[in-house]
């Protein structure tokens, strides 16, 4: 067996050296991929939830205007019936009572003369200035919810892209793995420069990744 001389024996130690360093790297990105990978799922769920408040309370306030809207048309048809009977004590009554955003549909409906011209709408419920007031809180949170459910796909898609720098760590270790069990020196350095281009490009997309602490 051919005795190593000094040169050779540098080189070697220089490269497990290297070895060392590379594997020490690949193992604490491995770790912070891992963490990163496991804070951002947990994101992920917690913007879930607010998704899931704000679209439960869309829908509760839906519901509420379409109630508000059925009761107010039923008022109407009570104020139609009393301004058609030409009751005006009545139908000053009955309007004293409308809500003022019925109020503001009604009286834009009234300038346009409903009960004489037949392109009048037949009722204020179908002109744009009748807006119920939980129809329209309800779109606020649709809106909101909307915006958790589009934070909740990017926080599941860094959770995936941390994953995957992972799995490419786990590829720049076993390259590493394999430098230490070969005894060429030239097969060594191969090995040891592609874990090492890989945590290169590894730490570049890093630095272009979100993190959350």
């Amino acid at each position: 067996m051919p005795v190593e001389n000094g040169n050779t024996e540098q080189k070697r130690r220089g490269l497990e050296t290297v070895s060392t360093i590379v594997l020490s790297l690949a193992t604490v990105l491995s770790s912070w991929c891992a963490f990163q990978a496991s804070q951002w799922n947990g994101e992920q769920y917690f913007r879930i939830d607010d998704e899931n408040i704000a679209d439960n309370k869309r829908l509760q306030l839906e519901i509420a205007g379409v109630q508000r809207r059925a009761g107010e048309s039923n008022y109407f048809l009570y104020y139609l019936d009393a301004l058609g009977n030409g009751d005006k004590k009545k139908t000053d009554f009955l309007e004293s009572g409308f809500p003022s955003h019925l109020k503001i549909a009604l009286d834009k409906w009234k300038t346009m003369d409903p009960l004489h011209n037949p392109d009048a709408p037949r009722s204020p419920f179908l002109l744009p200035e009748y807006l119920v007031p939980e129809t329209e809180d309800a779109k606020k949170f649709a809106t909101e919810a909307a915006g958790f459910k589009q934070l909740a796909n990017q926080a599941d898609r860094n959770s995936d892209n941390y994953l995957f720098l992972s799995i490419i760590i786990s590829m720049a270790l076993f390259f590493t793995g394999l430098s230490g069990i070969t005894s060429s020196h030239r097969y060594k350095r191969m090995l040891i420069l592609v874990p090492i281009l890989i945590i290169s490009v590894v730490l570049i997309v890093l630095l272009r990744l979100p993190v959350i602490i």
